[in-house]
């Protein structure tokens, strides 16, 4: 191996999905087909991760709630560094892994039977999240990733398979499935905010996405360019513009169902044009951010819109207070404790008897019955 190839190196792994109660009790376990299985050759539909990477599991819901989505690899157990190798059909000649591996879409339903849709998108890395429309009659994936592996300037393919991808669920086994180039559904480039062109491609390092009110959303967290915020796609062509980077969704919206017509003569100078994207408003604007690390989102209400942010990676150790710096200055993330004195509204000690502590966090109750005795 070179000194780059064992700098990245990763390793294919299988892939469990668990299913566990709120209080975390383990009830069933579910592995995704793999080449380690028996009566699983490597002809037979199958996925994997990637170990250490990971960034590829995010689990969402089918807009019916029937199927579980999430994205991986089309690889054998213990390949090495597949979440840095190219696409079969998106070559990056300055890719030091020497294979090539398609990403992967999974699908599985209540009774833990799977499809797979194989993709040459995310060509030198790795496609993060997907979910599957398959409301009114579609039938279709939205997925979030992001492609390259460093380069600059990147290929044509890499900037058009990064991002925000849309394509066909597919039925068939993965041996009989062609996939053709990546086709991308939507675009943001840091010019609409009005800064200088940065790199091509990585203003669409996507990570997390969701959808409600018939709007795509999706998330940027990391990577030295562009913006790390909260995205959505604009269908109305009334709200994001290649002059205007930041909006709400128009009342009329609805979700994509086609890719975006992207001029290819504009490529490598101004990336997927024309942009149809916004970042949110409300949210962060500013470029590199060092305090914004946004991954999953969901929406709990048209008023209610919860981002999952990961961190800066800080892992600073005081060995003299025994904790993690950066997090323990986080004092309202995690597992939180919330201890009652015994005490009414009114300050007084409570008598002896049986109580009833509510406790309410967000759009959660939580109802539990108590005793008082001295």
């Amino acid at each position: 191996m070179t000194d780059k190839l064992e700098e990245i190196a990763e390793q294919a792994e299988k892939i469990f999905l668990d299913q566990i109660t709120p209080e975390g009790t383990p009830l069933t376990s579910l592995e995704v087909p793999n080449s380690s299985q028996n009566g699983v050759p490597l002809t037979k539909d199958q996925m994997v991760t990637s170990f250490p990477s990971k960034s590829e599991l995010a689990l969402n819901l089918s807009t019916d709630h029937n199927y579980l989505t999430f994205m991986g690899y089309i690889a054998p157990i213990d390949a090495l560094d597949v979440s840095n190798s190219n696409t079969p059909a998106i070559i990056d000649p300055t890719d030091p892994v020497g294979e090539n591996a398609f990403r992967a879409v999974a699908q599985v339903d209540q009774k833990g039977k799977f499809k797979f849709t194989k993709t040459n998108a995310y060509s030198g890395n790795n496609g993060r999240a997907a979910i599957l429309n398959n409301s009114r009659g579609a039938n279709f994936l939205y997925t979030a990733g992001n492609a390259g592996n460093g380069g600059n300037p990147q290929p044509d393919g890499i900037i058009i398979g990064a991002g925000a991808q849309i394509m066909d669920a597919e039925t068939r086994a993965l041996v009989a499935q062609d996939p053709g180039d990546p086709t991308p559904v939507a675009s943001f480039n840091i010019t609409q905010l009005g800064d200088a062109v940065d790199k091509i491609g990585k203003d669409t390092n996507f990570r997390g996405l969701t959808i409600f009110n018939d709007v795509l959303y999706l998330t940027k967290g990391s990577g030295s360019n562009g913006v790390n915020t909260v995205y959505f796609v604009d269908t109305t062509g009334t709200v994001c513009t290649d002059a205007n980077g930041v909006g709400l969704p128009a009342a009329s919206a609805s979700l994509p169902t086609t890719a975006l017509p992207f001029d290819p003569a504009l490529l490598q100078t101004k990336g997927l044009d024309p942009n149809n994207m916004c970042i949110l408003k409300g949210f962060p604007t500013a470029l590199k951010s060092a305090t914004s690390f946004p991954f999953g989102l969901w929406f709990a209400n048209s008023r209610t819109l919860y981002v999952a942010d990961e961190g800066d990676g800080d892992n600073t150790y005081s060995a003299a207070t025994g904790t993690y710096t950066a997090a323990a200055g986080q004092t309202t993330a995690g597992v939180n404790v919330i201890e009652w004195d015994g005490r009414n509204d009114r300050g007084a000690v409570a008598a002896n008897g049986g109580y009833i502590l509510q406790v309410v966090s967000g759009k959660r109750t939580i109802t539990k019955k108590i005793a008082i005795v001295r």
